[in-house]
């Protein structure tokens, strides 16, 4: 179905829809075109104190999307950033958001395979928008990977903001494809990232600073509220003990 409907962009196509509540199928017609999926979603926390920015994944676009949700919320009592479930995505795009937050010229990064020669870091690119006495927090849990680790490694190292949730998933390699005749190929794992303090993320994540873990009940009921809060355009009301505990430790962290 999904091949069906893709196309060149301009052209149209018809879709025949069942829908509950209707006695009948009916058709409509759309144009097909270049789909773009926000990366990054804002809204206003605790009487719109604190700005909370959600970042589902590290696409070409996502750097963007997040500077302006910073310039948006960089004047606010806090800022919190919810890596939870986000995969990773594009290594640039991560060092791109992390040079947003830290100082120009900090580590955000390094990779290094077995010769201590084959070393690559990574630095922060240009000065932060957030002021640094703005304290930020970062939301992550075992569905947080790859760059969302690289990101909350550099944040946690630098101490430019305080993990919230559970361990990540520990998804942090350098691989690459070696063709074979018969037009397969082999994936070889060649480096791995390490945080700026020298942390391996591979198999092992990052640790929170504050611990919070949410029972398998509150993670269907808040993925259920999510979904619906998409199609209705409402706020998620789901009960959320890593948010509350994040929202705390940007109060507590705002009166020093």
């Amino acid at each position: 179905a999904v091949k069906k409907m893709r196309g060149q962009p301009g052209t149209k196509v018809t879709l025949t829809i069942f829908r509950k509540g209707v006695d009948k199928p009916f058709k409509v017609e759309i144009v097909r075109d270049i789909i773009k999926v926000k990366s990054v979603k804002t809204k206003e926390l605790e009487n719109g104190k604190i700005g909370y920015i959600r970042l589902t994944q590290f696409q070409e676009n996502s750097a963007d999307e997040f500077e302006k949700a910073l310039k948006q919320f960089k004047n606010k009592e806090g800022i919190i950033i919810d890596l939870r479930n986000n995969p990773g995505g594009l290594l640039t795009s991560a060092v791109s958001i992390a040079s947003m937050l830290l100082p120009k010229g900090k580590l955000i990064v390094y990779t290094q395979g077995r010769d201590p020669k084959n070393k690559e870091e990574f630095y922060s690119e240009s000065d932060p928008i957030v002021p640094k006495d703005v304290p930020i927090a970062v939301i992550v849990n075992k569905g947080s990977a790859s760059a969302s680790e690289i990101l909350t490694g550099a944040l946690k190292d630098h101490k430019r903001a305080i993990i919230v949730g559970d361990t990540t998933f520990g998804k942090a390699s350098v691989q690459t494809l070696i063709p074979l005749q018969d037009g397969s190929g082999i994936k070889l794992t060649v480096a791995h990232y390490y945080t700026p303090n020298g942390n391996l993320i591979m198999n092992k994540g990052i640790t929170p600073d504050i611990i919070v873990k949410m029972t398998e009940e509150e993670e269907i009921a808040k993925a259920k509220a999510e979904r619906e809060a998409k199609i209705s355009g409402k706020d998620d009301i789901a009960k959320d003990p890593q948010l509350e505990a994040a929202v705390n430790a940007i109060h507590r962290l705002a009166k020093k």
